[in-house]
């Protein structure tokens, strides 16, 4: 949830460099294909894991164990922690779209685009005229 839309944009420009398509409606499906299960699964674990501390639904918060109430914080940060971790360090170490190189290609697609959009306000135009 926190690395996927910080990188979205420029592994679909890589892409677009790569292939030449721009292909960010694909992207957006495989993502929701993905983090729609994934949420589904972490909703599950939440409750099993508070289980495992003792935690019991019937009686109030403040009367349950302090295993329990540890519990409820672990429960709700282990994952996350856990998760936020490996991002750093997959962004620090292995995420190749930085730098110079990067840059330079981020600006060729820049020109690219504006390019594509100049073309297509003139086709529209001329359609339009074409139209009168």
């Amino acid at each position: 949830m926190f690395l996927i839309p910080m990188m979205n944009g420029d592994v679909i420009d890589y892409d677009e460099h790569v292939s030449g398509l721009r292909r960010e409606g694909m992207y957006a499906g495989v993502n929701s294909f993905i983090t729609k299960p994934a949420i589904s699964i972490a909703n599950a674990i939440f409750p099993v894991m508070l289980l495992w501390f003792g935690y019991d639904k019937n009686i109030a918060l403040n009367a349950q164990t302090a295993t329990a109430k540890f519990g409820i914080r672990f429960s709700w940060l282990f994952w996350s922690v856990v998760l936020l971790t490996l991002c750093v360090i997959f962004i620090k170490k292995l995420y190749p779209l930085d730098g110079a190189d990067w840059d330079k290609t981020k600006n060729e697609l820049a020109v690219k685009h504006e390019e594509k959009q100049k073309a297509y306000e003139a086709e529209v135009l001329k359609k339009q005229q074409a139209e009168k």
